[in-house]
């Protein structure tokens, strides 16, 4: 299995390169997604090495929405696994990458990522700005679902800082946009956090009437065939809740049957041992002010056990506490002091405010040598934990506020700025009509511009094959002159020597048929070597590729800077027009001087190959590169878009600080 997910990981890579300057089809893109859950099959250390590496060749190549969506489902696999740093480094590079490129939904999409990772790291302010401005661009781009969603989540932060009321309003907006696009799991979520929200403000029936909401849509999605499990987990959590509810107004004997119900669900200790913990000490306490004590210890350290084996710390703190209510209750002091000071202490270090207030409670009230200090503590707690509850949800209306005010604020700017863009365009429009004319009388004469010189390109070309012929006919008649010379003169001699040796009378005959063997074989080299030379004057299409190694080779004498050339050998020369050649070699000539004068490269490489019937030349240097957008007004650089444009080239440079630069250039080899 191993073998096979290692060559599955081979093709996901084959399949990342193959992409690269053609993009992704959607067949290709879902064939990569499948192979990025492929993951969750390998150990942690591969898993995260592999993860790395994709997230490297997705942002090798241009950014488009499907490199985008590789790379969101790369963020999910980080976070799914925990790896929630570099799941927050991802989304700020996605961000940054989709802020350059303009794509509004994955700036909403990271901004929403960003946002769980400082709501799951319990960073409510930070959580909160992120999700207003994802918030706000989800509205714009009218994405009725992530809006409800995000609403939804803005709410749970609420919730958890104590804003009952605001979780409510919030929640109310999130259902009037998902409604209407029926997401089911998202309505139920929202029907769980009213009912929650209601529960804390006292209003409790309603807050009954909203989780039977959410029970009810549970069905509808078990009707949908969503997955069992997580209907299964879904309606104990809601079943947990509403015993609560019932809790809360003392009404025991319904919240046990609610306990117990949620009990019931098939494989619950084994798909969510926290929920079965939490049902568990919720059972517990429900029983113990029914005065029932049957079992209810076994319960109590049975849910702490579970806890602290998942390290769940404000489950701890809970059981803690409820276990020492429960000696409280069988009198025994000193084991509920110690077992609810050591909920107090948990709980300060969790910086759960609740449980803090909940401990001292009973400590003030239970611990007779200390009262006074739990009590002073209490109110000063009490006062400090209301006062930053106060300064929280201030924080969180303030940011809310400024949203909308700034909203305001662009609103009446461009009211007041909607004669000055009118007049603007109306300027534009007549500045491009005169410029428009300009253009029609300086036509003719770039037309002319442009035939004259591709007339002096062609003599250059001309002057330049010329050259290289001279010289390669001189190559060749000293070729010529050498074959014979070998054949008629060198061979002559060996054979003559042989003969004579052979005719020798020696009383060491074996060393005389050694001497004749290697005068026959030297013959024989010196015949082959005549014949190559004669063979390799066949006459070849290596003018230009002469003229550009030529240049080549004059540009590495006295440099450090190392090149390698490469040629196509399919690519026929012979159908390029001379117009072609001599753009190219400016081209090559123009870029190499470039490398050696502002690069630093140490190496260049320069690459001919076809591509569907068309020539690609291809410039690399692993130089200081730059940025193309900031260096688009430099004469070098329009030099070469000039001189692409009058071959009706396209031109790609690719550069980064750093990073070097590729100047990729594709054009017809037949001109059209």
């Amino acid at each position: 299995m191993r073998y096979i997910l290692n060559f599955l990981v081979v093709v996901l890579f084959i399949a990342l390169t193959s992409c690269e300057e053609q993009g992704y089809s959607s067949s290709e893109r879902d064939v990569m997604y499948r192979n990025i859950d492929l993951t969750d099959s390998m150990d942690e250390g591969r898993r995260r090495g592999v993860l790395d590496s994709l997230t490297t060749s997705l942002f090798r190549r241009k950014y488009d929405s499907l490199t985008g969506s590789l790379l969101f489902k790369v963020a999910g696999k980080y976070y799914n696994n925990k790896n929630y740093e570099k799941y927050a480094e991802l989304s700020r590079k996605i961000l940054n990458v989709s802020t350059n490129s303009g794509d509004s939904l994955s700036i909403a999409k990271s901004l929403h990522y960003l946002g769980d990772y400082h709501d799951m790291k319990s960073q409510m302010d930070s959580a909160l700005t992120y999700y207003t401005a994802s918030e706000k661009l989800y509205r714009s781009l009218k994405d009725s679902v992530n809006t409800g969603r995000i609403q939804l989540y803005k709410a749970g932060i609420l919730y958890n800082i104590g804003g009952f009321a605001e979780s409510e309003t919030l929640t109310v907006d999130a259902l009037r946009f998902l409604k209407p696009v029926t997401n089911l799991r998202l309505i139920y979520e929202c029907y769980v956090q009213m009912a929650l929200s209601l529960k804390e403000l006292g209003n409790y029936k309603a807050s009954l009437h909203y989780f039977d909401l959410a029970l009810q849509t549970l069905v509808k999605l078990e009707n949908e065939h969503y997955d069992v499990a997580k209907i299964a987990m879904s309606r104990a959590a809601c079943l947990n809740n509403i015993g609560q509810v019932y809790f809360k107004q003392e009404i025991y004997p319904k919240a046990i049957h609610y306990f117990e119900a949620g009990l019931k669900t098939a494989s619950l200790k084994q798909y969510r041992s926290s929920l079965y913990a939490t049902l568990l000490n919720n059972l517990a306490s429900a029983k113990m002010y029914t005065h029932e004590t049957t079992n209810v210890e076994n319960m109590l350290f049975e849910s702490l056990q579970i806890r602290e084996t998942e390290n769940l710390k404000y489950g701890i703190v809970s059981s803690k506490i409820k276990i020492g209510e429960f000696y409280l209750g069988k009198r025994d002091t000193v084991k509920a002091l110690t077992y609810i000071k050591q909920g107090y202490d948990l709980a300060k270090q969790i910086n759960s405010n609740y449980d803090i207030l909940r401990a001292l409670t009973l400590l003030s009230q239970n611990d007779k040598e200390n009262m006074a200090y739990y009590t002073g503590l209490y109110i000063s707690s009490n006062e400090y934990i209301y006062h930053l509850q106060m300064q929280t949800r201030n924080k969180f209306g303030r940011i809310a506020y400024e949203t909308e005010l700034m909203e305001e604020r662009n609103k009446i700017l461009l009211q007041k700025n909607t004669y000055i863009i009118i007049l603007t365009l109306i300027t534009a429009i007549l500045f491009l009509a005169i410029l428009y004319i300009y253009k029609l009388n300086t036509a003719k004469k770039e037309l002319l511009y442009r035939q004259e010189q591709q007339k002096s390109n062609e003599k250059i070309y001309n002057l330049l094959l010329a050259q290289q012929s001279t010289a390669n006919n001189a190559r060749d008649t000293e070729r010529r002159r050498i074959a014979m010379d070998l054949h008629d003169t060198l061979v002559n001699k060996v054979f003559t020597t042989r003969f004579n040796l052979m005719q020798l009378q020696t009383k060491n005959e074996e060393k005389k048929k050694q001497l004749v063997d290697e005068l026959e074989a030297t013959q024989n080299d010196i015949r082959k070597i005549s014949h190559d030379l004669s063979e390799n004057m066949l006459p070849q299409d290596i003018g230009f590729r002469e003229m550009i190694k030529d240049f080549i080779k004059s540009q590495e004498a006295g440099n450090t800077l190392k090149f390698d050339l490469h040629f196509d050998k399919f690519i026929d020369w012979n159908i390029a027009t001379g117009e072609l050649k001599i753009n190219l070699y400016s081209i090559i000539q123009e870029t190499v001087h470039n490398v050696i004068k502002h690069s630093g490269a140490s190496l260049c490489t320069i690459t001919f190959f076809l591509e569907s019937g068309n020539l690609r030349l291809r410039i690399w240097d692993n130089g200081t590169g730059f940025d193309p957008k900031k260096q688009v007004k430099g004469i070098g650089l329009k030099n070469l878009y000039e001189r692409v444009r009058n071959i009706n080239g396209d031109l790609n440079i690719l550069s980064k600080p750093g990073k070097g630069t590729a100047i990729n250039i594709l054009v017809s080899l037949i001109k059209v």
